[in-house]
């Protein structure tokens, strides 16, 4: 977290961002639940990988996803259609839009990540190192903790 704040390159403070988001962030805690554990964030990352791209909609639909519920490690084009329209049926976007936009807000920050703004779409940026098949292993070496 120092090093963050500490650091002044705008490249390198991305990076720093990008690893503390990825090693911290917990989507679904709140105040009495810490569920830390699940790994939001990879989850997104893979929906992505696997999908090619995520819009807006996407990315309710993986807010308001039980991940546990999903043993392969992400969600396919048609998971993420029906957990849309769940979305859509609780009014989720009416209800928690301050938590999509912040979402967004960080996803746009996170290197790696290309974002268009007409189309409020995401996608890996051209990087064999990230976009390698092996997403888990690639993203890993480059993020995790070993």
């Amino acid at each position: 977290m120092k090093s963050f704040i500490l650091e002044t390159n705008k490249e390198k403070k991305k990076i720093i961002f990008s690893k503390i988001f990825y090693e911290c962030s917990s989507l679904a805690s709140d105040v009495t639940l810490d569920h830390r554990n699940l790994k939001h964030v990879n989850f997104l990352l893979k929906t992505l990988d696997k999908n090619g791209s995520l819009n807006k909609n996407d990315i309710m639909a993986l807010m308001v996803t039980d991940i546990s519920n999903y043993s392969k490690g992400y969600l396919t084009r048609d998971e993420l259609d029906t957990q849309y329209q769940y979305a859509k049926i609780c009014e989720f976007d009416e209800r928690k839009y301050n938590q999509i936009a912040h979402l967004i807000g960080y996803l746009k920050h996170f290197v790696d990540l290309k974002y268009n703004k007409n189309e409020e779409r995401f996608w890996f940026a051209n990087d064999p190192v990230i976009a390698d098949k092996d997403f888990d292993e690639s993203f890993c070496q480059r993020w995790c903790k070993t």
